[in-house]
């Protein structure tokens, strides 16, 4: 979904949670999986993005929050890849 001056990558819903997911690929696990969050460009886009989202849908709109998928490359399985998911990351990284 694109609009608010940036794009969601995933938008689900987790019973009553809208949870909005960026997935990143990584060569490794050793990547710093809040780096998105941690960049103020990015996390302002990214957040921009989850507003103009969450503002149209219909009311009562639901709480949300933002996760990170990581995507790991298993090089001995390509067709596998590993994937982390880091929940809840504006607030564990909140400025």
């Amino acid at each position: 979904w694109r609009g608010g001056g940036g794009e969601l990558d995933l938008v689900l819903r987790e019973g009553e949670l809208m949870v909005i997911v960026e997935v990143k690929t990584r060569p490794s696990a050793d990547a710093d999986p809040l780096a998105t969050v941690r960049d103020p460009v990015r996390r302002r886009h990214l957040v921009s993005a989850g507003r103009a989202y969450h503002a149209q849908l219909p009311r009562p709109r639901p709480a949300g929050r933002f996760d990170i998928a990581l995507v790991i490359p298993d090089p001995e399985c390509p067709a596998n890849p590993n994937v982390v998911i880091h929940e809840d990351v504006l607030s564990s990284s909140a400025d």
